[in-house]
């Protein structure tokens, strides 16, 4: 017998220690109260590079992010990374079809250094704050003591986002006074007015003297907003995205026993991190479209006098679809070239079958570092990922099959968009996408 969706679960049948899940099952009703954020959000975090996402003037997400990643030279970096793919790979086995996996692992540090509308608006803002990047860089990479956090749990949120919520140690904070606390405060571009400033300043606690106490965040935060940064969110610690949910019509149906089920096998999976104290050491610059932090959706920032990198390191992916559409000037500055990112939107087939590269790496089961990444292994992880398309094992690729294999990458595309990805791929004309097309498709520059 199936469960009602909407019955409420008993949370004092469930195990003490699991308190975390009653939370969870309480923040997923939350999330499927809100379907229309819910939508929103997984509108803007869907393909990697979504041309057809931009609203009716035309109007995208562009910018700048600093965020830290896992250390792989540490214990705990390779551990967190194994445990977020365990975790991705429950949601997929739990959520088919209603959720998209965060393909970049990554903690957001500096939120938003920049974000503009439009190509041409971010330009402008860029020439605006001229060597802002490079002093952003060099801050970053000098960051001493670097910031610690530990992991305080998994959250969904009200738009969809699972996260790892990070705890920040309370042994780096400092005490400001009022009124130098006010004065970084209002260095900061995205809090000069007075209701943002406000808004703002609800996010640091205040003491009885009138002082705030200001977490290490916080107060890499401030400094990034004194350098010109459109900081937007002064938190006291950060989160990292593991999963998006990314259809309401979906995960509604859910029955609740299952959602406890999922969320309590992830707890077993990231529990054994909890509690543990790391740095986050690894701070870069991610240039990005679309405010998603995915594989072939962002290049990292350039030090002066040298060209953006592909982002992860090595991935054609990274290269191939943002190669040209970035470019930097001698100062370090990043921008992006008109003429080349109009020629990605034009070519929507193309770029579509690119975005999803680092999808098909996470569904199979290839996570090879890049000292694996011989031909051979390349070609078997290739090989691997088109028997993912290939549902009837036929050698070949039809447009239905290409579908299934979208809806279950979170992407319910449209008929029309179907057609111009097979199209795109399908050299010979036969109506199906055989391996060797798929492969020159994938990767081709």
């Amino acid at each position: 017998m199936e469960t009602d969706p909407n019955e409420q679960v008993d949370v004092d049948k469930l195990d003490p220690r699991d308190q975390v899940i009653a939370d969870t099952l309480k923040q997923w009703k939350q999330c499927n109260d809100n379907k229309d954020l819910m939508a929103d959000v997984a509108a803007s975090k869907r393909s990697p590079f979504k041309f057809d996402s931009a609203d009716h003037l035309g109007e995208m997400n562009l910018g700048i992010s600093a965020v830290a990643l896992p250390n792989l030279n540490t214990d705990f970096g390779k551990r967190y990374l194994e445990v977020i793919d365990r975790v991705q790979r429950l949601h997929w086995e739990y959520l088919p079809n209603a959720c998209k996996p965060q393909t970049v692992a990554h903690m957001s540090v500096g939120s938003v250094i920049l974000d503009k509308k439009t190509p041409g608006l971010y330009n402008e803002a860029v020439m605006h704050r001229v060597g802002m990047l490079a002093k952003v860089k060099a801050y970053l990479d000098a960051l001493n003591p670097p910031i610690r956090a530990k992991i305080q749990t998994l959250k969904i949120n009200p738009d969809g986002c699972v996260t790892f919520q990070l705890e920040e140690d309370p042994a780096q904070s400092v005490m400001l006074p009022e009124a130098e606390f006010e004065a970084a405060l209002l260095k900061v571009p995205t809090c000069r007015g007075k209701q943002a400033a406000a808004a703002e300043r609800k996010k640091f606690k205040q003491n009885q003297d009138g002082s705030y106490t200001v977490s290490r965040f916080q107060q890499v935060r401030l400094v990034l907003g004194g350098l010109g940064c459109e900081i937007k969110g002064m938190y006291s610690a950060g989160h990292m995205v593991v999963m998006n949910l990314v259809d309401p019509k979906a995960t509604v149906l859910v029955p609740q026993e299952k959602v406890g089920e999922l969320y309590k096998k992830c707890y077993n999976e990231w529990s054994p991190l909890k509690g543990i104290w790391f740095e986050l050491s690894q701070v870069v610059c991610l240039c990005y479209v679309e405010r998603s932090l995915n594989e072939g959706s962002v290049v990292m920032a350039p030090s002066p006098g040298t060209l953006p990198q592909a982002f992860p390191p090595g991935r054609r992916a990274a290269q191939a679809l943002l190669g040209g559409i970035f470019t930097a000037t001698v100062n370090g500055d990043v921008l992006i070239d008109h003429e080349k990112f109009d020629a990605r939107r034009a070519d929507r087939g193309g770029s579509t079958w690119k975005s999803f590269r680092g999808e098909l790496r996470k569904m199979s089961s290839s996570s090879m570092q890049p000292s694996d990444r011989t031909p051979e292994n390349l070609e078997r992880d290739l090989r691997e990922a088109f028997r993912l398309f290939d549902a009837d094992n036929s050698g070949s690729v039809s447009v239905a099959e290409l579908g299934l294999l979208m809806k279950k990458l979170g992407e319910n595309l449209t008929d029309e968009q179907l057609c111009e990805m097979a199209n795109r791929a399908d050299i010979s004309g036969d109506g199906q996408v055989e391996f060797e097309e798929f492969k020159k498709v994938l990767f081709e520059e």
